[in-house]
């Protein structure tokens, strides 16, 4: 409300036929648009402040509309109208310097810190709204610009570069996690002289809708080449901010994410189980900075069963040009490693983006002149290897044990071409 009337929000109890006030708050000067949460947790509204004359937008919990949780704030401007993302992990918000639109800010619901601005066109008349649309892709805005009005598509998440020729932009394996020497372990190189910004991703617990028997809560550390300890990462909301800006969110909170700016090297990321706990994770690496250096290689090292428990690496190749990749399946040789129960005789399929079959090795001296060529060969006749030029797309190796064999194995893929 306006002057003379006293401004204000009042909530009410609607469940029967007579509306009932349960909570009246009064507020200083005029009152502009309210939007709740789509989960009905939240709401926003603002009101205008005392302070140089600035619209204030207030965030606050539905069940105490008296206390507020914080204020969204950028640039110290004047603020609009304000709407939750579709998933309320987002709040979009119009401000305005005086009497024109200038940006669309866009806030995590839970810090209230700004993740993202969108700069707008100069806007003539002072009206304006916004929408999401239902894939959370896009935010939509309405307003009056060059005196008509007009309405505009802009992507929510920070357009991912285009990924270079010969590049492997995502890597993931996915395997039966235990404890002691049955950890994932997931290594890889970053090649080149210019540091990389990485995601590592432990996804487990929203495994289970896929009737596989996830690990409930996954824990992820990360490890430079000498051993020491980079980061570690229990849930992921932990440094949420960080995280929504990749657009890489994983669907449950007990899921781990490290979001990383490395130097060229090698590293190492373990996933274990919270407390002991074991089961079916997927260990992820993604490349978000593939415009400086490249993921030369990755390899994952955890117990290959049977059934669903076998071994599953997924890779991506990125770019427009056919690049020539190399699998491995390592078992045997990891005895003089010191690793026990080493999978004694390993095979390797390799898969399309279809999940068409398109090449499949037991011993890999059954390719022999191909993958000695290479200059990675494995040590052990009973290893498996393909060496494939493949073009750009999704592709996974699978890794089982020979007549159902059960062990520890390593899978690796490298990238040829990556010099």
């Amino acid at each position: 409300g306006q002057s003379p009337a006293v401004p204000g929000i009042k909530k009410y109890d609607v469940s029967t036929s007579t509306a009932t006030v349960l909570q009246t708050v009064s507020q200083s000067g005029d009152l502009g648009d309210i939007t709740i949460s789509h989960n009905g947790e939240l709401l926003c509204f603002w009101t205008s402040a005392a302070v140089n004359s600035r619209n204030l937008t207030n965030e606050f919990s539905t069940s105490n509309i008296a206390q507020s949780l914080g204020r969204l704030d950028y640039q110290d401007r004047n603020s609009e109208y304000a709407i939750f993302a579709q998933d309320d992990s987002l709040i979009f918000q119009l401000v305005s310097t005086i009497g024109s639109f200038s940006n669309i800010a866009i806030f995590d619901s839970t810090t209230r810190q700004v993740v993202r601005a969108i700069t707008l066109p100069p806007v003539t008349n002072g009206y304006g709204h916004l929408a999401v649309d239902h894939t959370n892709s896009y935010i939509i805005v309405c307003a009056g610009y060059g005196g008509q009005p007009n309405m505009s598509f802009y992507p929510i998440r920070i357009p991912t570069p285009p990924a270079p020729p010969h590049s492997l932009v995502n890597v993931s394996t996915r395997t039966f996690v235990e404890t002691g020497d049955n950890l994932e372990i997931g290594g890889f190189i970053l090649q080149g002289n210019q540091p990389k910004k990485v995601v590592v991703r432990a996804i487990a617990p929203s495994l289970a809708q896929y009737g596989l028997p996830a690990m409930s809560d996954p824990v992820l550390e990360l490890h430079d080449s000498t051993g020491a300890i980079v980061a570690t990462n229990d849930n992921w909301n932990s440094h949420r901010l960080d995280v929504l800006s990749t657009g890489l969110a994983p669907n449950d909170e007990h899921e781990a994410v490290i979001v990383a700016t490395l130097s060229p090297g090698s590293y190492t990321a373990v996933l274990s189980g919270l407390n002991g706990a074991t089961g079916t994770a997927l260990c992820e690496i993604y490349d978000v900075d593939p415009t400086n250096s490249r993921i030369a290689n990755i390899s994952t090292r955890s117990n290959v069963g049977t059934g669903n428990d076998v071994m599953i690496a997924g890779f991506i190749i990125g770019g427009d040009q056919p690049t020539k990749v190399m699998a491995r399946a390592i078992g045997p040789s990891l005895t003089q490693y010191g690793v026990n129960g080493a999978l004694a005789d390993p095979t390797l399929e390799l898969h399309d983006g279809s999940g068409n079959l398109i090449y499949q090795n037991d011993d890999w001296q059954t390719d022999q002149q191909a993958i000695a060529s290479t200059g990675l060969a494995p040590s052990d006749v009973h290893e498996s290897a393909i060496v494939q030029t493949l073009q750009p797309g999704n592709y996974t190796a699978i890794v089982r044990g020979k007549n159902s064999s059960t062990g520890v194995a390593l899978v690796e893929v490298y990238n040829l071409e990556s010099n």
